[in-house]
């Protein structure tokens, strides 16, 4: 008999205010909850906090028809981000597994915000790995030590929520539950985020909006993931940037590619 799926938030998931997962037959549902973390410093809405919402709903759409005794990993992520959500409220992503094999399968889905308005669409590609899937106890649920649980305050931008500090002309995403999945490695949606974060930061002063952002998830990032930004184009009204995520192991792990519009 098929183990129960692990729906429930964990670490990552309550970072970024992200709740269970309610399962179907072939879709998903989650919900995160928007405020100050959700925007950049200078008030507009950073499209990267929609990772681990994306990842935890898109990739239970798949996770519910796996093998026997196995778990899946997120392989590809993809994202277009279509508007900014309403100032306040909560977004609901919601997945439709689209086809599914005994190495794994592929969802789309999308996002909403509390109006019914059109946020972001995309697909999540998972492949099936020979783990039993992950069990969550009430212990592992409070086992993340981040600084909003031990002061009860959350982040007051995304740039907090992320915390990506600068290592050379890299950036650094250091280890902790926040940014790990249950099997003890870069989570999906977290790195997303920080790479989505890392592009940004790559054009320097200038000002543009996030349009699309893809992950290729090539191996599992180990340790602290460093995220270096090459900018390949950049003109009067579009760019486009490269993320590579290196774990601590020295191995690239996740290869990003972010399309921007340049606003100014």
């Amino acid at each position: 008999m098929r183990a129960v799926l692990n729906t429930g938030s964990g670490p990552v998931e309550e970072h970024y205010a992200v709740g269970a997962v309610d399962v179907t037959d072939g879709g998903a549902r989650a919900e995160a909850t928007m405020g100050p973390w959700s925007r950049l410093r200078d008030g507009q809405f950073a499209p990267g906090v929609l990772g681990p919402l994306v990842d935890m709903a898109w990739s239970h759409a798949v996770l519910g028809h796996r093998p026997d005794g196995q778990w899946g990993v997120s392989t590809e992520i993809s994202i277009d981000f279509v508007a900014d959500p309403s100032p306040a409220g909560r977004l609901t992503a919601t997945g439709e597994m689209m086809s599914v094999d005994s190495a794994g399968g592929v969802a789309r889905g999308e996002v909403r915000d509390d109006t019914g308005e059109l946020i972001a669409l995309g697909t999540l590609w998972s492949t099936f790995i020979d783990v039993s899937p992950p069990s969550t106890t009430a212990g592992d649920e409070t086992a993340a030590s981040d600084e909003h649980e031990v002061t009860g305050q959350r982040p007051n931008c995304f740039e907090e929520l992320v915390a990506l500090r600068g290592v050379g002309d890299d950036l650094k995403l250091a280890q902790s539950p926040r940014m790990t999945n249950p099997l003890g490695v870069g989570h999906g949606g977290a790195l997303f985020a920080a790479a989505s974060l890392a592009a940004m930061n790559a054009l320097g002063s200038t000002a543009a909006r996030l349009e699309s952002l893809r992950g290729v998830y090539v191996r599992q990032a180990v340790g602290d993931v460093k995220f270096n930004s090459e900018v390949l184009h950049a003109g009067r009204r579009f760019a486009t940037v490269q993320v590579t995520a290196t774990g601590a192991d020295g191995r690239p792990a996740v290869h990003f590619t972010a399309a921007m519009r340049v606003t100014q």
